[in-house]
């Protein structure tokens, strides 16, 4: 990923897709009361990780567990960086994450 951090933007959910072939825990959405709690209350803190697709649309690298909490927040954009990527090295950071934080 560029040393160069991209400036925060608002980005609709509805725009964000997963990354093919790779593997996201699902949870019930019960699990996710704490954070969805926090979201209503306090917002989000941190971006959640995005590439831009040639289409346009974007790809989810980092942030799987806060784009879930505000889908169920109810909340209609999320707070990203977005990263000029490719795909390939999309995945890459995302296993190379994965591996960092079993």
């Amino acid at each position: 990923m560029p040393n160069e951090k991209p400036i925060p933007q608002q980005i609709p959910i509805e725009k964000i897709h997963d990354l093919p072939g790779i593997p996201i825990v699902k949870l019930p959405d019960k699990s996710y009361g704490g954070l969805v709690t926090f979201m209503l209350l306090d917002g989000i803190k941190e971006p959640v990780i995005l590439r831009q697709r040639e289409d346009g649309e974007y790809q989810l690298v980092s942030g799987f567990r806060r784009r879930k909490a505000a889908e169920l927040s109810k909340l209609k954009e999320l707070p990203a960086l977005v990263y000029d990527m490719t795909e390939k090295e999309a995945m890459a950071y995302c296993e190379k994450r994965n591996a960092e934080n079993p």
